[in-house]
């Protein structure tokens, strides 16, 4: 049985490290509908690994989900979550950035009224 070391998007690729005493057949699906069955190569730490295109359909408006998993299995080696678009903006990292950016700013802001500026 493979383990997933890394599950990854690069260049729109999506790419996969696993460590298995022999080479597993592998294939990725998204939002569970199976699109690639990648071969598998043996890279330079030891370790297998594969890639495939990321499907167009991926990058629409929401959320969608790669899932790795062998062959003739139904438990994932790893998932991969890809979010675009609307959905992105509600996103609670999204609005974490968007408050720290205005804490900033009011930071400077009583720091300029500390130094006697007036606005």
């Amino acid at each position: 049985m493979a383990e997933l070391e890394r599950l990854w998007l690069d260049e729109g690729r999506i790419r996969a490290e696993l460590r298995a005493d022999l080479p597993p057949q592998v294939e990725l699906l998204l939002d569970l509908v199976p699109f690639a069955t990648p071969p598998v190569r043996l890279n330079d730490r030891s370790r297998f690994e594969c890639e495939a295109p990321l499907p167009v359909e991926a990058l629409s408006d929401g959320v969608s989900t790669v899932v790795l998993r062998e062959l003739g299995t139904e438990d994932p080696l790893g998932r991969l979550p890809i979010a675009a678009g609307a959905v992105v903006e509600a996103d609670v990292s999204g609005e974490l950035a968007v408050l720290r950016a205005e804490l900033d700013l009011l930071k400077r802001v009583v720091r300029q009224i500390g130094r006697g500026r007036t606005f």
